[in-house]
């Protein structure tokens, strides 16, 4: 799952990021006075360079023809040949002393403004669609879209992002996943015979959280573009998602893989990892793209309704436990408040789904709802009074959408 096609184009990325991340803030940002001897300490030249990265297919670079990918390579190979020999060029005093016949901070910006950084974007995103399931790319990708402007412009107006999307998807997916292996060897009894334990020992997929926070940082930010939503509920279907081991999947638009990765990475945050960072992100997620859910898949409109419902059931339990004491808005620190936050970011979800509007496009979450709706008064019944507002303008609004659509439906 996390092998690459070339483990040398994986430490060209690594030298990469260590350069380029390496003291990001000059003097002037940092506020820091200066070094010794009253210099002022310059910039990171590499992540200058790179905040001037420039598409060279509209800068008539016939010879950068040469660039694109043969065989398997990384995007770190793609900017190490973007410029020929002229990118080197501005680098190659760097090792001198500042104020010793090095470079001062005045050389470094004619040089900036002398040499431009150019690359092919678009053999640079396909690169990113074969790569993107390992860390490196993905810390690569963050970078690129942080430090480069124009990339991420670029970014945001392609149609095809699940070319992107779906490497980040499937990695979250199995990054959600715990494999039950069982522990040989291990004292089974109290007289200190050797046994096998039949408890299952649970191990990660992935190999840090730092992982996960990449894949969700990287999604949001894709979310925040005002085209990713009606784009990945409308416009990309996917034929098959091959990966998706609990349902076979086929002729399914972007948005409802998104909605069910997004689903099982937060189950998996609430039951193993409690954390909130990655609660939060997930939450960000789902609210930037909910006012855009359309033509959800069956399987993802039922996940949908019965994640909030066990949601819903489990913070009535939690609530409680707490003498009756809702959690506070916004509070993901404790166990109730994550409870808490995901049940109001997963109705509000459902609410947008199915206004009057789109009602008529998530049929597929009526018949969810509907075949869920005594969970749903159960929880209205429930002595716990913190959800009863938010579930009954629910199904205030799901029966009023419904009358409306059987009504225009007679006429």
């Amino acid at each position: 799952l996390w092998l690459t096609d070339s483990p040398v184009a994986d430490l060209g990325s690594a030298l990469f990021l260590v350069l380029v991340n390496n003291y990001r803030a000059s003097a002037e940002a940092s506020g820091i006075s200066g070094t010794a001897g009253g210099i002022g300490i310059p910039p990171n030249p590499f992540r200058a360079e790179l905040s001037s990265l420039t598409d060279n297919r509209w800068e008539g670079h016939e010879s950068a023809a040469g660039m694109s990918l043969q065989g398997n390579g990384s995007a770190s190979d793609m900017l190490a040949y973007g410029n020929g020999s002229q990118q080197l060029g501005g680098f190659e005093d760097l090792g001198s002393p500042v104020g010793s016949g090095g470079l001062h901070h005045s050389s470094l910006s004619s040089m900036h403004h002398q040499i431009a950084l150019s690359t092919n974007f678009e053999s640079l995103f396909a690169c990113f669609g074969r790569t993107l399931h390992t860390e490196s790319s993905q810390l690569f990708l963050y970078t690129l879209l942080q430090s480069s402007p124009t990339f991420a412009a670029s970014v945001a107006v392609r149609s095809d992002l699940d070319t992107l999307v779906m490497p980040l998807l499937r990695t979250l997916y199995f990054a959600s996943t715990m494999t039950s292996q069982e522990k040989k060897g291990a004292v089974s009894s109290m007289d200190g015979k050797s046994g096998s334990d039949p408890r299952p020992q649970h191990k990660p997929h992935f190999r840090s959280q730092s992982q996960l926070y990449v894949i969700l940082i990287l999604l949001l930010i894709f979310s925040q573009d005002q085209s990713f939503g009606p784009d990945v509920f409308r416009r990309v279907t996917v034929p098959r998602v091959s990966w998706y081991r609990e349902r076979h999947i086929r002729d399914v638009n972007l948005g409802s893989v998104l909605l069910l990765a997004t689903l099982r990475a937060i189950t998996f945050n609430l039951h193993r990892l409690k954390d909130p960072f990655l609660l939060s992100n997930c939450c960000a997620v789902l609210l930037n793209v909910s006012p855009h859910v359309s033509g959800l898949h069956s399987y993802a409109a039922m996940r949908l309704a019965s994640v909030t419902v066990s949601c819903m059931k489990k913070y009535t339990v939690l609530v409680g436990k707490n003498g009756g004491k809702p959690a506070d808005e916004g509070d993901v620190m404790s166990v109730l408040g994550m409870y808490g936050e995901t049940c109001r970011t997963l109705l509000q979800v459902v609410k947008h789904s199915i206004r009057a509007r789109v009602v008529g496009k998530n049929l597929h979450l009526i018949y969810a709802l509907v075949y869920l709706q005594r969970d749903f008064y159960d929880i209205m019944s429930a002595r716990c009074k913190c959800l009863h507002a938010d579930v009954a303008i629910l199904i205030y609004e799901f029966e009023l959408n419904i009358s409306r659509s059987d009504s225009t439906s007679d006429l």
